[in-house]
């Protein structure tokens, strides 16, 4: 017999960076089960005595390495269990693996798909884990598939420990993760934006300004000043769309603190309030609220 769970690590960073020098502050980790099953994965977790033990084991296994510090998994259950039921009220429908991710902020999402082997009496365990970069759902770092010996044993946590000490692969796992994160730190983190217009839409990506400047030519120059060392990738560029495939951003501002997809968005929302202005003048348009998803920022033009 074979189980699975899906089990996401998040990593909540705060770092520093300048030119010379590469700081990371010590972030702190929380272990979110999560499925691909439509099983209700914090159900599994509170339920199932041997995922609690894998689960506990693996944040043993990362606090022991000292790279990261777990923080406490009931907390973010209670936090969930109290917006599930204010969305219900609300009548809000949202998916488990929504919830979840709603009620962590994290910059880095470690999937451990764990299988749980059982026969003849004999039991084992089966983990991988793959490092996602939260705001562009790029992979960082993945492991090889770790398996432990199968003994007569229901001590799911010492399976667990076999798998992840076996070489030091915990070790080499995290010394992945935050090489990983380092390089981030240092060349920007990758993001997707896509503009486009609508049926809806009083400005257009040819419209032109007093220099013959396109509305979709001021997008790319503001997006090559303000990315990070001035990388950025176009997809497609025509009068309905500009989609920019890889756009790197900073980690950090240049006071000091932290620089996400939603800091990115904010700033680019004003700029295109700014554009309206310099292509047809008048009253400043309204600009509406972008989507944001998976790393992915989505502008309709007004």
């Amino acid at each position: 017999m074979v189980s699975k769970i899906y089990i996401i690590l998040l990593f909540f960073i705060t770092f520093g960076v300048n030119a010379q020098n590469l700081s990371i502050v010590q972030p702190s980790v929380v272990v979110v089960p999560f499925t691909t099953t439509g099983q209700d994965a914090l159900s599994l977790y509170e339920t199932k005595f041997e995922y609690r033990a894998i689960i506990n084991e693996i944040n043993h296994s990362i606090n022991n390495r000292g790279s990261f510090m777990p923080q406490d998994l009931q907390e973010i259950i209670s936090r969930i269990k109290e917006n599930t039921v204010l969305n219900e009220i609300n009548n809000v429908d949202i998916d488990p693996t929504k919830r979840i991710l709603d009620n962590v902020s994290a910059d880095i999402l470690i999937k451990a798909e764990i299988y749980i082997f059982n026969e003849n009496s004999l039991n084992s365990v089966q983990i991988t884990l793959k490092a996602i970069d939260k705001a562009s759902g790029k992979t960082m770092f993945a492991s090889p598939l770790l398996t432990s010996p199968s003994f007569k044993t229901n001590d799911f946590a010492y399976l667990a420990k076999r798998v992840l000490s076996e070489g030091d692969a915990i070790g080499a796992f995290c010394n992945g993760v935050t090489n990983a994160f380092q390089n981030i730190a240092l060349n920007g983190r990758s993001i997707q934006v896509i503009f486009e217009t609508n049926s809806t839409s009083v400005y257009k990506l040819d419209d032109e300004d007093k220099e013959m400047n396109t509305f979709g030519d001021l997008i790319i120059e503001w997006v090559k000043n303000n990315s990070f060392k001035g990388y950025y990738k176009i997809r497609t560029q025509s009068p309905k769309q500009i989609y920019f495939d890889d756009i790197k951003i900073p980690l950090s501002s240049s006071d000091g603190h932290n620089y996400d997809v939603n800091t990115y968005a904010k700033e680019l929302r004003k700029a295109i309030s700014d554009i309206c202005l310099k292509v047809k003048g008048g009253e400043r348009p309204k600009i509406s609220t972008p989507l944001i998803s998976n790393g992915t920022i989505r502008f309709y033009i007004p």
